[in-house]
């Protein structure tokens, strides 16, 4: 079974040691080299997501 991006399913999540499956939902967001940049647990809203994601938009290429 192959997931988003032509990639064995769960190969990816696999890579998110320290976020257990158990933490549903989480939100993981990847910085421009693709490590993790910050993990939120729960559920989340667009105004707690929006901060982290212009403070990454921001940051340099």
């Amino acid at each position: 079974m192959r997931g988003g991006g032509g990639e064995p399913a769960g190969r990816t999540a696999l890579r998110f040691e320290h976020v257990p499956p158990s933490t549903i939902p989480a939100t993981v967001l990847l910085d421009r080299r693709g490590r993790i940049a910050t993990v939120f647990r729960g559920v989340l809203s667009r105004a707690d997501l929006q901060p982290a994601v212009d403070a990454l938009a921001g940051e340099p290429g």
